[in-house]
């Protein structure tokens, strides 16, 4: 996700796999250089280093809050939608959530959406919209924003990743992170080993029973 403040549209980032072959930038140079661990002998990242890159001393004081949607096209539409976060245009206040766009494809289509509970393989892009803050008194009109932004591109979305629900959305997000198909087959896993739901916290899927 951007890390852009709240209001400030971040410049798309260039990127190097559109450089030519004939004329390898500065940019492409370094990160050739930084990515290319083998060669340097730098020890990849442990899994903790990775879980951690992004945590700052005072992190878990912010409060926050995103909305997300998985997209399989994105025309000039949403292109548009996605540019203006939810505004009628980008001079109408401060609290204009951050927004992101990670591409999807590759390895992750590679395995048939039925063999795994991870869902919407054939996804293209990944949508997320954020707004962290401090003041209590915020709440209203930071969740407001990310709300907003999200609510833009609902026209063109298709599912969620369900790490990325927020933690109001309840059965009606669970719903959007999996297919009809799969939800009642993990619904009917979840009721043989878990029929009173005691793995109930965050995004759940709940038992026949409940």
């Amino acid at each position: 996700m951007s890390t852009a403040r709240p209001g400030a549209l971040s410049p798309p980032s260039a990127s190097c796999g559109s450089a030519s072959r004939h004329r390898v930038t500065g940019c492409c140079r370094r990160c050739a250089r930084s990515g290319d661990r083998s060669r340097s002998g730098s020890p990849p990242p442990s899994y903790l280093d990775l879980q951690q890159r992004d945590d700052t001393v005072g992190g878990h004081a912010y409060r926050r809050y995103s909305s997300a949607h998985y997209l399989r096209q994105f025309p000039t539409a949403a292109i548009e939608a996605f540019l203006l976060r939810g505004a009628a245009d980008l001079h109408t206040g401060i609290h204009l959530a951050d927004v992101g766009l990670p591409a999807h494809g590759g390895a992750i289509a590679d395995v048939v959406d039925a063999d795994a509970a991870f869902s919407h393989r054939g996804t293209a892009f990944e949508f997320g919209a954020g707004s962290r803050w401090t003041e209590p008194s915020e709440d209203d009109i930071r969740m407001a924003a990310a709300r907003s932004a999200g609510a833009a591109l609902d026209p063109y979305a298709d599912g969620v990743y369900v790490n990325s629900l927020a933690a109001d959305e309840g059965q009606r997000g669970v719903r959007r992170a999996y297919p009809a198909a799969k939800l009642a087959r993990l619904t009917a896993l979840k009721t043989i080993w878990d029929p009173h739901n005691v793995f109930h916290l965050n995004n759940n899927i709940r038992p026949h029973s409940q």
